[in-house]
Protein backbone atom coordinates (compact mmCIF):
# COMPACT_ATOMS: atom_id res chain seq x y z
CA UNK A 1 0.00 0.00 0.00
CA UNK A 2 0.65 3.86 -0.12
CA UNK A 3 2.57 5.04 2.91
CA UNK A 4 2.61 9.12 3.17
CA UNK A 5 5.66 11.07 3.31
CA UNK A 6 7.79 11.56 6.96
CA UNK A 7 5.63 9.14 8.07
CA UNK A 8 7.03 5.21 10.12
CA UNK A 9 5.72 1.81 9.61
CA UNK A 10 6.70 -0.67 11.89
CA UNK A 11 5.94 -4.71 11.16
CA UNK A 12 6.44 -6.92 13.72
CA UNK A 13 7.03 -10.79 12.80
CA UNK A 14 7.75 -14.03 13.76
CA UNK A 15 10.40 -16.65 13.09
CA UNK A 16 9.63 -20.61 12.94
CA UNK A 17 13.05 -22.28 13.17
CA UNK A 18 13.38 -25.59 10.76
CA UNK A 19 14.63 -28.38 12.96
CA UNK A 20 17.30 -28.96 10.47
CA UNK A 21 18.97 -25.04 11.57
CA UNK A 22 22.00 -25.71 13.54
CA UNK A 23 22.06 -23.41 16.35
CA UNK A 24 24.60 -20.38 16.02
CA UNK A 25 24.01 -16.65 14.61
CA UNK A 26 22.18 -15.39 11.97
CA UNK A 27 21.45 -12.38 10.48
CA UNK A 28 18.18 -11.66 9.55
CA UNK A 29 17.39 -9.09 6.75
CA UNK A 30 14.28 -7.17 5.48
CA UNK A 31 13.91 -4.78 2.44
CA UNK A 32 11.76 -2.64 1.61
CA UNK A 33 11.54 -0.99 -2.41
CA UNK A 34 9.62 1.95 -3.88
CA UNK A 35 9.00 3.41 -7.23
CA UNK A 36 10.01 6.71 -6.01
CA UNK A 37 12.48 5.77 -3.87
CA UNK A 38 16.12 3.71 -3.70
CA UNK A 39 15.45 -0.04 -1.78
CA UNK A 40 16.19 1.00 2.48
CA UNK A 41 17.48 -2.34 3.92
CA UNK A 42 17.40 -3.06 7.78
CA UNK A 43 19.14 -6.00 9.69
CA UNK A 44 18.40 -7.80 12.71
CA UNK A 45 21.09 -10.44 14.81
CA UNK A 46 19.05 -13.55 15.98
CA UNK A 47 20.44 -16.04 18.07
CA UNK A 48 19.41 -19.65 17.47
CA UNK A 49 20.06 -21.58 20.62
CA UNK A 50 18.22 -24.95 20.37
CA UNK A 51 15.64 -26.92 19.03
CA UNK A 52 11.69 -26.05 20.00
CA UNK A 53 10.68 -27.84 23.28
CA UNK A 54 14.70 -28.43 24.56
CA UNK A 55 14.74 -26.25 28.04
CA UNK A 56 18.08 -24.95 28.42
CA UNK A 57 17.64 -23.22 31.79
CA UNK A 58 15.25 -21.12 34.01
CA UNK A 59 15.52 -18.29 35.44
CA UNK A 60 14.41 -16.57 38.67
CA UNK A 61 13.25 -12.93 39.02
CA UNK A 62 12.77 -11.94 42.41
CA UNK A 63 10.22 -9.27 43.30
CA UNK A 64 10.32 -6.55 45.88
CA UNK A 65 8.25 -8.32 47.97
CA UNK A 66 10.27 -11.64 47.96
CA UNK A 67 12.28 -12.35 50.56
CA UNK A 68 15.99 -13.43 49.55
CA UNK A 69 17.91 -16.10 51.82
CA UNK A 70 20.69 -15.04 53.97
CA UNK A 71 24.06 -15.44 52.34
CA UNK A 72 27.61 -15.52 53.87
CA UNK A 73 28.84 -16.98 56.61
CA UNK A 74 27.67 -15.97 60.45
CA UNK A 75 29.33 -15.60 63.41
CA UNK A 76 28.98 -19.24 65.02
CA UNK A 77 30.36 -20.57 61.41
CA UNK A 78 33.58 -18.26 62.04
CA UNK A 79 34.06 -19.13 65.34
CA UNK A 80 33.86 -22.92 64.05
CA UNK A 81 36.67 -22.31 61.87
CA UNK A 82 38.86 -20.32 64.07
CA UNK A 83 38.65 -23.71 66.81
CA UNK A 84 39.42 -26.20 64.27
CA UNK A 85 42.75 -24.16 62.92
CA UNK A 86 43.48 -22.90 66.44
CA UNK A 87 43.56 -27.23 66.75
CA UNK A 88 45.30 -27.70 64.08
CA UNK A 89 47.88 -25.35 65.01
CA UNK A 90 48.42 -27.33 68.30
CA UNK A 91 48.32 -30.53 66.66
CA UNK A 92 51.15 -29.35 64.32
CA UNK A 93 52.93 -27.85 67.15
CA UNK A 94 52.80 -31.22 69.19
CA UNK A 95 53.87 -33.48 66.27
CA UNK A 96 56.74 -31.22 65.43
CA UNK A 97 57.62 -31.65 69.06
CA UNK A 98 57.30 -35.09 69.07
CA UNK A 99 59.37 -35.76 65.98
CA UNK A 100 62.56 -33.41 67.32
CA UNK A 101 62.03 -35.56 70.68
CA UNK A 102 62.59 -38.92 68.73
CA UNK A 103 65.38 -37.69 67.30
Amino acid sequence: GDLAANTEFNHIYSVTIDDSVVAGSYTNTAQVSADNHETIEAEADLEVLAKEGVVLGTAVVAGEDDELPQAGSNLREYLLWLVALIGMAFGAYGYRKLELKNK
